[in-house]
């Protein structure tokens, strides 16, 4: 889910095939040093093989962008990156006519005498506006040569309007030249790029953007994870220290903060730790290097003094030993996904859930279902988190939703009688009284057709009524 390139592998040849399944995929992004977890190695994955840009969320410093470096590494494809910014217009990120060179011809046309009569004039305009004046930016220069990966990073920097001009890149990979005439417009790319869109959600990016990519929030990572950073990141750095750098930083993003630190911020602080060397934290070394950590200067007055110390001391003590009971099983194949099941119940079952997901409030529609459709056919249907990953990425658009999808996926894909949804729902559109859902959240039930269960409620040893 973040970087973690130390030494960069040996660059396989121009071209490389692509990965052919999940694991191929998180092998790949592996080389090129990144940790990623099965969820984005699966939106990856189908974004590589449906053809389908991929559109990454998330907060600042999780590694989004690096993901787009990754690939056009392990793939042996160059990066063309557009960097996106408040008053980015078209002659920025797409092509730009070299007037001076026109002009030039043209003085030079007149010179020669070729200018004169009506045939001379036709032959001028005609070839004023050729390719050789042509000034490519990065759109039109992952559309032109060898295969790319486009990078348009950080698109929610860029005015909204510029979004409609991504739209015929991201639908067809195509980009309309007008002043080429019918005859060489528009330019087509003869490999389509791997195009990677980044938003650190600093405004809502549009959905008609939305619906043309697969979607993907880029979380902060689990301890787990990004120890596995910091190892490659931060080599030489303790083990003890290491242990005690995420847990700290782990515990910082549950506060409340300006600007909470991002994976980046975790490596140059560990890095800092390292150059000073430090074995363990202190709360004095801690408050001293908080500028690699923290970038604002309120956040860095809230959290030096005893508020340090309070967290020094909980990371060091050692950590609370799991409770068996917390185990969860989950990596099975889903309700009516086991195995290689018949098209048709496939099929039922995904319309189903479809219908489920638009009656709690999300926005599905006939091409997020034909999208979800293709992904399962992509992936491995025994492995439980590769489907709601590929359902998830194919089905939902904003961060938002997501939590409503993973709940709903639970609640429909756990049960063997799923046409026990389906028939409820069109009871409901026949104005007859539906039977009793499964419990779940209040917007599920309401789109199952029942009522929220009440909650119960207990008597406190005072007597009053409690909720349970």
């Amino acid at each position: 889910m973040a970087p973690m390139p130390a030494s960069s592998p040996a660059s396989p040849p121009p071209g490389s095939a692509l990965p052919g399944s999940v694991a191929e995929t998180e092998r790949l992004l592996a080389l090129g040093g990144y940790v990623a977890d099965r969820a984005l190695a699966t939106t990856v994955h189908l974004a590589l093989v449906m053809g389908r840009p991929l559109f990454l969320e998330g907060e600042p410093g999780t590694g989004k962008t690096e993901i787009a470096k990754v690939l056009a590494s392990g793939l042996g494809r160059r990066l063309v990156r557009l960097q996106c910014y408040d008053g980015l217009d078209l002659q920025a990120a797409a092509y730009e006519w070299n007037h001076a060179r026109q002009l030039m011809a043209i003085r030079l046309a007149e010179a020669a005498g070729e200018t004169q009569g009506e045939a001379g004039r036709a032959r001028l305009e005609a070839g004023i506006y050729d390719r050789r004046y042509l000034q490519e930016r990065p759109l039109l220069a992952a559309l032109s040569g060898p295969p790319a990966v486009l990078l348009i990073d950080e698109l929610d920097r860029a005015d909204e309007p510029f979004e409609a001009f991504l739209l015929e890149i991201l639908a067809d990979f195509q980009l309309s030249i007008p002043e080429l005439g019918p005859e060489h417009s528009p330019v087509r790319a003869e490999t389509p790029p791997i195009v990677v869109l980044t938003s650190n959600r600093t405004r809502e990016v549009h959905d008609a953007i939305r619906r043309r990519c697969l979607y993907h929030w880029v979380d902060y990572p689990d301890a787990l994870r990004e120890r596995a950073i910091l190892a490659s990141r931060a080599p030489g750095l303790p083990e003890a220290l290491s242990a005690q750098v995420v847990a700290f930083v782990q515990k910082l993003r549950g506060g409340d903060f300006f600007k909470l630190p991002g994976v980046a911020e975790t490596i140059d602080w560990a890095n800092a730790l390292r150059a000073l060397d430090a074995t363990e934290l202190e709360p004095v070394l801690v408050d001293e290097t908080l500028g690699a950590l923290l970038k604002y200067q309120d956040d860095i007055a809230k959290l030096r003094g005893a508020e340090t110390a309070r967290l020094v001391e909980a990371v060091k003590q050692p950590p609370p030993r799991p409770c068996p009971s917390d185990a969860r099983s989950g990596d099975g194949p889903p309700s009516g996904m086991s195995g290689a099941p018949p098209a048709g119940a496939l099929a039922a079952n995904l319309l189903g859930f479809g219908r489920l997901l638009r009656r709690a409030g999300l926005p599905i529609g006939p091409a997020e279902m034909l999208a979800g459709a293709e992904a399962l056919t992509r992936i491995d249907l025994a492995d439980r988190r590769q489907a709601q990953a590929a359902l998830r990425a194919t089905l939902v658009h904003r961060h938002e939703h997501q939590h409503l999808f993973d709940h709903a996926f639970r609640l429909w894909w756990r049960d063997p009688e799923a046409g026990r949804h389906a028939a409820a729902m069109d009871a409901l559109s026949q104005g007859q009284p539906p039977p009793k859902p499964p419990p779940g959240g209040r917007r599920l039930a309401e789109a199952l057709g029942g009522r929220p269960r009440r909650r119960c409620r207990r008597r406190s040893p005072s007597g009053r009524s409690m909720p349970a």
